[in-house]
């Protein structure tokens, strides 16, 4: 056996020893270029290894501090996270605030403008129902002023037709002297007055004839606002005597009539607080013709404008003292002193109208003592 190994192992080397005796050139150089690049990969190898070894070296020494560094690092970056997820929640929160407050703004604008529009569209039904109503107002009125037109010249025609029937004036002659002398006062036809009328009581002459009706009496003080001397229903009225007096006897006659834009019935009274109006004769004297044709005058002492009340048209006295106060009274309101003296034995006439429109509260009051 160790014959056997001996010759192998010199057998090899023989071998060996004719191989490299049988090896080209170009081997050699090939070979040689594989030894060059070995080498240069286990150098390479080796630098890696050192460089991996000084890296490990120095991390092992910054180690230590790296760890706290990264700590604070990430504890700043957490904060500042924190930080940027504030400012975008409060960033959020007010674009979320503005958008809210810019509905809002747009909610109130759109509701300013919806409640303007109510508002309009209430101001011109308002606006409208006003009109409709101030038109109806101007129709009414224009209407009642025509119609009260049309009452007072169809009063006004009755009232001279009935002059003409039952009134007879005294005819004018020349006496010696060439001056007119007048007959025996007016008569009036009293029977043809009461064929009409029932309620008639007399007749009455003031202002230059400008007031020349027939007076009435009734139960009541409304009838004859609204009704003719012909029992007619009219705005024009009738001059009647107050329903508490009995005859023209009583220590304080009143009457009643309405103040006509015509001059018709008392229409005329406000002549009588103009100035001057007494300076004409017997301007202040008032005729009033009982049923017996007899002639009462009657001369004015006061005159007056005044609130609508009782007082004035008092037609009973209990006592001399208290139609004495009375005068007193009526004559202190007088806007002139006539200077006519008044007493308890005299008999008063008061004429009493509206001092204005249908609708004013304030009377025009005239009053005069019975001079016959």
């Amino acid at each position: 056996m160790g014959k056997r190994k001996k010759v192998n192992s010199k057998s090899k080397k023989n071998n060996k020893k004719s191989v490299k005796k049988t090896v080209s050139p170009k081997l050699k150089d090939d070979i040689k270029e594989k030894q060059t690049k070995k080498v240069k990969k286990d150098a390479d190898k080796k630098e890696v290894k050192s460089n991996n070894k000084s890296v490990k070296n120095k991390e092992k020494s910054v180690a230590p501090k790296s760890k706290g560094a990264t700590k604070k690092t990430e504890t700043k970056s957490v904060n500042n996270k924190k930080a940027v997820v504030k400012t975008s929640k409060i960033t959020n929160k007010k674009e979320i605030k503005e958008n809210l407050d810019k509905k809002k703004k747009e909610c109130s604008v759109d509701n300013n403008q919806s409640i303007n529009l109510k508002k309009i569209k209430r101001h011109n039904v308002i606006r409208m129902i006003l009109i409709v109503i101030l038109s109806c107002v101007f129709i009414f009125c224009v209407f009642k002023i025509t119609v009260n037109q049309i009452e007072m010249f169809i009063g006004r025609r009755e009232s001279k037709s009935l002059i003409e029937r039952v009134v007879k004036f005294p005819d004018k002659k020349n006496g010696d002297g060439g001056e007119d002398i007048k007959e025996p006062d007016v008569q009036i036809d009293f029977n043809e007055l009461k064929s009409i009328n029932s309620d008639t009581v007399g007749w009455m002459i003031f202002n230059n004839e400008v007031i020349n009706n027939p007076l009435v009496h009734t139960t009541n003080n409304a009838y004859y606002l609204n009704h003719t001397f012909n029992k007619r229903r009219s705005v024009v009225g009738t001059i009647f005597m107050d329903y508490r007096n009995t005859s023209f006897n009583d220590r304080n006659v009143v009457l009643f009539g309405h103040s006509n834009l015509d001059r018709s019935m008392f229409g005329s009274l406000g002549d009588v607080f103009k100035q001057g109006y007494f300076d004409k004769e017997d301007a202040d004297i008032i005729k009033i013709y009982d049923t017996n044709n007899k002639l009462i005058k009657y001369q004015i002492f006061s005159y007056y404008i005044i609130e609508s009340e009782e007082y004035y048209i008092t037609t009973y006295f209990a006592s001399d003292a208290s139609f004495q106060s009375f005068i007193n009274t009526i004559k202190r309101r007088s806007y002139v002193d006539r200077g006519i003296e008044v007493t308890t034995s005299d008999n008063i006439l008061t004429l009493s109208t509206c001092a204005g429109d249908e609708t004013t509260s304030k009377r025009r009051v005239i009053h005069a003592k019975r001079i016959n």
